[in-house]
């Protein structure tokens, strides 16, 4: 049972995610995406799911100010999506706790 429930999380949630991994510009918005992914999934198997999130959080530390800029070169986020972006970037900066905003 283990093994088909590590099977069905790889090929339902896992595998679009590693296959996106090796673009840069993608990282932000696929990381997004994934942690989104997750948060459905938690339905499905809420243990591998809180255990996927854990790990993934510890990954984000690449979401500088700076590197998170790569998702305007993203084909896959919407255009609409660069547009608030960018006038986003003419506001001035506030503190959020974005852990909680996900």
């Amino acid at each position: 049972m283990g093994l088909q429930r590590f099977f069905l999380f790889v090929v339902l949630i896992y595998m679009e995610h590693w296959f996106r991994a090796s673009s840069a510009a993608s990282a932000p918005h696929s990381d997004l995406q994934f942690i989104k992914k997750l948060q459905i999934y938690h339905d499905i198997d809420s243990k591998i799911a809180e255990s996927a999130v854990k790990v993934i959080m510890n990954h984000l530390w690449y979401l500088t100010e700076d590197l998170v800029s790569l998702a305007f070169f993203c084909d896959d986020v919407p255009f609409e999506r660069k547009l608030a972006m960018q006038s986003a970037l003419q506001k001035p900066a506030r503190k959020l706790d974005w852990k909680q905003k996900i």
